[in-house]
């Protein structure tokens, strides 16, 4: 299980992974006690390997309402909870821990705008300004950032060219050879297109057009090609359906035998090389009707 800290009035997502539930109200009670204020934090959302969201308001009972869910932790369970709390202060967190907080800032994004962002935004002559990367800033914890930012001008603009250089550890693979690029760039892209979980043109989808279910529908994948984060530059849906590890412009494969994937639901798995290409155009597609078997 993943423990996920909520933050809907104060935007952002840490994520900390979790062996057994004993560690998980562990790390919740240590989270809780020593890292933020119940105005900071109201909502805690613990997440399991299958999607399934358990959302909890933060009360005066919240410790209560843990123990019935999980049992009453042991001291050792707390210990465990804190060093994994502490684990990734200073250090890059793992590529799929990555995929995983995206994952649910789209969902505070969603439940905050109440719509899902679009791949870029546009101005009034439908030219690209800036990428959902971007848009996500407020909910991964860059909200000063994000207000520094000028979105009615392109992301490479005169003013927005200073922030290019910006290195950002949320949208960086640190176990692939992309992490040694010169420059801040990214490999975590969206598949926008036709009938992709992403449109073109700026157009901005609600959930009820993912009639396919969220737990069947690519979110986020690798690109082979990396590109600056700030650029509103992705993969198109014709380049993805070739193949993982197939095309430069397309999916990468940078991992052992496949690459890391977050789909609509919040979920993260892994998304091998020799993935059936039906399977793969399946899940690229939001509302294609066809039947799903994601390999394990």
């Amino acid at each position: 299980m993943e423990l996920c800290i909520d933050h809907l009035n104060y935007p952002g997502t840490v994520l900390t992974h979790i062996e057994s539930p004993e560690a998980v109200i562990g790390g919740i009670v240590h989270w809780l006690g020593e890292r933020r204020s119940v105005s900071e934090c109201p909502k805690i959302m613990i997440v399991d390997r299958d999607g399934k969201i358990i959302a909890l308001e933060r009360t005066a009972k919240t410790r209560e309402k843990l123990t019935e869910l999980f049992g009453k932790p042991s001291e050792e369970a707390i210990a465990r909870g804190r060093e994994r709390s502490k684990m990734y202060n200073g250090i890059p967190k793992p590529c799929i821990s990555n995929f995983r907080e995206l994952a649910l800032a789209i969902h505070n994004y969603y439940y905050t705008q109440k719509i899902m962002p679009p791949a870029y935004t546009i101005d009034e002559k439908g030219n690209k300004l800036h990428s959902w990367r971007v848009l996500l800033l407020p909910y991964l914890g860059y909200e000063e950032l994000y207000s520094q930012i000028r979105l009615d001008e392109p992301w490479n603009s005169e003013y927005n060219k200073q922030f290019n250089d910006m290195v950002l550890p949320i949208f960086q693979c640190h176990e692939t050879a992309f992490a040694d690029h010169p420059k801040p760039v990214t490999t975590y892209a969206a598949v926008v297109g036709p009938g992709a979980p992403f449109e073109e043109n700026g157009k901005k989808l609600g959930l009820i057009e993912f009639s396919d279910g969220t737990s069947n529908t690519l979110l986020f994948v690798e690109r082979a090609t990396p590109v600056n984060w700030m650029e509103p530059t992705d993969i198109t849906f014709d380049e993805a359906v070739k193949g993982v590890g197939v095309s430069a412009n397309g999916i990468a494969a940078p991992h052992q035998g496949g690459g890391n994937c977050a789909f609509c639901d919040g979920s993260t798995r892994f998304l091998p090389a020799d993935i059936k290409p039906e399977v793969l155009r399946a899940v690229l597609t939001r509302s294609g009707g066809e039947s799903v078997s994601f390999p394990e």
